[in-house]
């Protein structure tokens, strides 16, 4: 996971670094829900409930994307004073402050709060001199949404989830999924157009024409 630049380097003395408690590739569904990142009772998309959706999910980062588990302190930035507020109460918005106030503090970026997932924006990395995208949720976030976002992740962007304000989990893609998803897609569809330019070349069944008798016969 990259470490990008402070917007208050002034600041980053006081800061103590995230400390790793673990860390891996992907290599099966049970990486995926050992993070304990989505909640599986909501997977209205999946016919086949919540094994499918563990699945299905799981098989786009197997192999393509690195999960950090890491102690991380979100109480110890400073306030900014320019929190935009969300409409979210409780416990979310909470979180959500502490955020803020942590990634304004070391990094150079936009966050934008919302709705499935929670958030989501940019921010630079250093060792890549560009920009990545981020996708992230306070809690634990529907199966639906995170495969939507993870369906967009190219190489190096991350999933950030919140459990609470001493910990995060980050998955990174070490891949481009979003190349990956649009690529299988693009298959299917070639399937399904050949299919059906095979089933209109099928000639329709020629109903032979019968002469009708004349009366001079």
């Amino acid at each position: 996971m990259d470490i990008v630049s402070s917007c208050h380097p002034q600041l980053q003395s006081a800061y103590q670094e995230p400390h790793i408690v673990k860390q891996g590739v992907f290599t099966c569904s049970q990486d995926l829900l050992d993070l304990n990142i989505i909640d599986f009772s909501r997977v209205d998309s999946w016919k086949g409930g919540s094994h499918e959706a563990l699945g299905s999910i799981a098989s786009w980062f197997i192999g393509r994307a690195v999960y950090t588990v890491m102690h991380y302190d979100l109480t110890q930035a400073p306030p900014q004073p320019d929190w935009p507020g969300w409409g979210h109460t409780g416990e979310h918005a909470y979180y959500a402050r502490l955020f803020w106030n942590d990634f304004y503090w070391k990094r150079l970026g936009e966050l934008r709060f919302g709705d499935s997932p929670d958030f989501s924006g940019t921010m630079e990395s250093q060792s890549l001199k560009r920009s990545i995208e981020f996708w992230g949720d306070i809690g634990k976030v529907s199966a639906g949404a995170f495969s939507r976002s993870q369906k967009n992740m190219q190489c190096h962007d991350l999933w950030i989830s919140i459990p609470n304000r001493r910990y995060q989990i980050v998955i990174e893609a070490i891949a481009d999924i979003a190349k990956a998803y649009h690529k299988r897609n693009e298959k299917v569809w070639g399937r399904m157009e050949l299919a059906v330019m095979k089933e209109r070349a099928i000639p329709q069944a020629v109903v032979p024409k019968i002469a009708t008798p004349t009366l001079w016969d």
